[in-house]
C-alpha cells in the first residue's frame, strides 16, 4: 500500500513531526510505501526505496503531482489552526487523484479556533467533513467542538486516537542531533520539561516552582530540553535566562539542546513536568508515562488518567504538586503505567486497511 503523508518530517523536532516519523517507521516495518509531502523543509530526501520526502515547493511540482497520482491514501496532518483553505485544496487534489483521505487534527487550540471561526473557515471545515474518509481527533474536546459548531449529528468518519506512538526499532534514524546528555547526579530529583522558546510552554512557572523547592531544602535539578518546532520568541528566551540569573539558579537549571535521542534523557529523568498554558494530546506526556516516569501537568486539557494536575499558570500549585510527588516518589514511580500506546498505531493501520 502507498501512503502519502502531508505534514513535516524532523527536524524540527516537535509533537507532530515526531508522530509522522514514528508512524513512517511503523508502516515501513510492516511493508508500506511512504511519501511525505513536507510543508516545512525544503530538501528532497530519499531515505530508502520505500520512503521519500518531497518538499511542498514549486520546483518539485512534478513529484508532488506524481505522489498524489500514485498514492492509495493521503493522510493530512494539521494543527487545525487557520489555513483551512490549504487542507481543502489538498483534499480536492486527492479526490481528483482518486485517493482516500484521512485527516488528523493535532492542535490543542483547535476547539477555541473552531468556536471563533469565520464563515469561510466553517465552510472549509464542512468541506473536510464531507470529502474526507476519516477524521482523527487526538482528544474528545476536538470532536465535541466539531459536533457543537460544525456538524451536530454523529458520523462514522470520526475517530479519537491519541497522537503518541512508541519509538520503532528501525534503521532509519536522523543523526543530525546526536545526544551528548551527561547522566545526572542521582542524589538529586532530576526534573525534566520540554518546549520551544515560547511563553505558552510555561518555563517561567516551572522555574519559580523549582526555586521554591530548593529554598525548602529539596535536592532538585531542573532540565529544560529545547526543541525549535516553530519560530522562537527571543525576547522570552532572554526573559527566562534573566530569571534564572536573578534567582541564582545557574547551577540548578540545565538546558539540553535539541536531539532525536530523547530516550536517553527519559531514562535518567525522575519526574516530568508539562507546564504549558494550552495543549493538545501531548506526546511528551505519554512518552514519559511509557518510561514509568511520574508526570505533573497543567490542567488545560484532557490528560491521561495517571497524570498529576496543577492549576494552569499557578507556580504555587505546581510547587505543591512537585513537593507531593517528591514526598511520595516511590508510590508514584511504582504506579506510573507502562502505557499501552502500541494500540494507537494498530488502530491507524486498521483504518488504512479498511479504506484500501
Amino acid at each position: 500500500m502507498k501512503i502519502l503523508f502531508v505534514g513535516s518530517y524532523p527536524p524540527p523536532y516537535g509533537g507532530v513531526t515526531i508522530h509522522i516519523k514514528r508512524l513512517t517507521d511503523l508502516l515501513f516495518n510492516v511493508g508500506y510505501n511512504i511519501t511525505i509531502l513536507d510543508i516545512v523543509n525544503g530538501d528532497f530526501k530519499k531515505l530508502n526505496k520505500n520512503i521519500r520526502i518531497i518538499p511542498l515547493r514549486l520546483k518539485y511540482i512534478n513529484l508532488v503531482v506524481q505522489s498524489f497520482l500514485t498514492a492509495n491514501i493521503v493522510h493530512i496532518h494539521t494543527s487545525g489552526y487557520r489555513k483551512y483553505w490549504r487542507e481543502s485544496l489538498l483534499i480536492i487534489l486527492s479526490k481528483i487523484s482518486n485517493n482516500k483521505v484521512v485527516i488528523t487534527i493535532h492542535g490543542g487550540l483547535f476547539p477555541e479556533y473552531v468556536s471563533n471561526c469565520s464563515t469561510i473557515s466553517i465552510d472549509c471545515l464542512k468541506f473536510w467533513l464531507r470529502y474526507s474518509n476519516k477524521i482523527i481527533f487526538v482528544n474528545s474536546l476536538q470532536k465535541n467542538a466539531v459536533k457543537k459548531y460544525i456538524l451536530s449529528k454523529e458520523t462514522n468518519k470520526f475517530e479519537i486516537i491519541p497522537a503518541y506512538l512508541p519509538e520503532e526499532k528501525c534503521y532509519i534514524t536522523n543523526n543530525d542531533f546526536k545526544n551528548s546528555f551527561i547522566e545526572p547526579d542521582k542524589s538529586y530529583f532530576n526534573v525534566l520539561v520540554m518546549g520551544n522558546w515560547l511563553e505558552l510552554y510555561g518555563f517561567d512557572i516551572f522555574i519559580y516552582a523549582v526555586k521554591k523547592l530548593i529554598d525548602n531544602g529539596v535536592n532538585i535539578k531542573a532540565y529544560i530540553l529545547i526543541y525549535v518546532s516553530s519560530e522562537p520568541d527571543l525576547s522570552y528566551k532572554k526573559k527566562i535566562e534573566s530569571l534564572i540569573e536573578n534567582l541564582n539558579l545557574r547551577n540548578d537549571v540545565i538546558f539540553i539542546p535539541e536531539t532525536d535521542d530523547t530516550s536517553s534523557i527519559y531514562k535518567v529523568t525522575d519526574i516530568f513536568v508539562r507546564p504549558t498554558y494550552t495543549d493538545g494530546d501531548s506526546m511528551s506526556v505519554r512518552e514519559a508515562l511509557s518510561f514509568g516516569i511520574p508526570v505533573i501537568a497543567s490542567d488545560v486539557c484532557e490528560r491521561p488518567k495517571d497524570v498529576v494536575l496543577f492549576k494552569n499558570k499557578n507556580p504555587d500549585d505546581l510547587t505543591q504538586k512537585l513537593q507531593y510527588v517528591v514526598n511520595n516518589f516511590n508510590y508514584f514511580k511504582m504506579n506510573s503505567p507502562d502505557s499501552e500506546q502500541r494500540k494507537y498505531g494498530e488502530k491507524l493501520i486498521q483504518i488504512y486497511e479498511s479504506l484500501f
